[in-house]
């Protein structure tokens, strides 16, 4: 009878001791989870501040200095950006004021290619940056790919219609410079900002009526 009394207490207490065991292996388990997982959030926010820090540093130191020298000395201009795309390298801001750089020193070539790579770098075809590219082209007497530019530039935002009907007035093809004109004064006319566009419009109906009278 004892004996089979201390046989249940001993089986009781490996019971008990497997139990603790295993538990102790299951919270540590759960514990070096719940460690990584608040090492990775943590390190994940270093890196995220770190990211906000090198944003807000070309936001508030380097683009407001790439914006004066392009002003005052592009060449100038050129060799601080190169050295901030060293840090920066894909930064379509810093791509564009090279872009116009090249232009204000007429290096129209190098103009077009790092305007047109400030775009790739966006993921974006900005609609203003197309008109740009299509004005260098007019400038080079590239009238075809300007006109391209021009066109693309419209399909995005119809405003840049008005581009369009410029190229073709200054080719003197009437009928279609007064077309292209009225796209733009009627998506003026429709638009919240009549009022505040009211001299723009007057303008617009005024060169229309013009372009008209030549066309006859």
């Amino acid at each position: 009878m004892k004996l089979k009394i201390v046989k249940y207490i001993a089986i009781i207490f490996i019971i008990g001791f497997a139990i603790n065991f295993i538990s102790g292996i299951g919270l540590n388990i759960w514990g070096f989870s719940k460690q990584g997982e608040l090492n990775d959030k943590y390190s994940s926010s270093e890196e995220e501040i770190a990211e906000m820090m090198s944003n807000k540093k070309l936001k508030e130191f380097y683009l407001p200095k790439v914006d004066s020298l392009v002003d005052v000395d592009p060449q100038k201009a050129i060799s601080y950006i190169d050295k901030v795309l060293k840090i920066y390298s894909k930064e379509p801001e810093l791509t564009i004021y090279k872009g116009l750089a090249y232009h204000d020193i007429d290096s129209l070539d190098l103009a077009i290619e790092y305007l047109k790579k400030s775009m790739l770098f966006s993921g974006y075809e900005s609609p203003r940056i197309l008109s740009d590219i299509g004005l260098i082209y007019l400038k080079q007497k590239e009238n075809e790919e300007a006109l391209k530019y021009f066109k693309k530039a419209a399909k995005i935002n119809e405003d840049y219609y008005i581009d369009v009907a410029e190229f073709y007035e200054i080719q003197r093809d009437y009928p279609n410079a007064i077309k292209h004109y009225n796209i733009v004064l009627e998506n003026w006319e429709n638009s919240n900002m009549q009022l505040a566009w009211f001299k723009e419009i007057q303008n617009l109906k005024k060169k229309i009526s013009d372009l008209e009278k030549l066309n006859r």
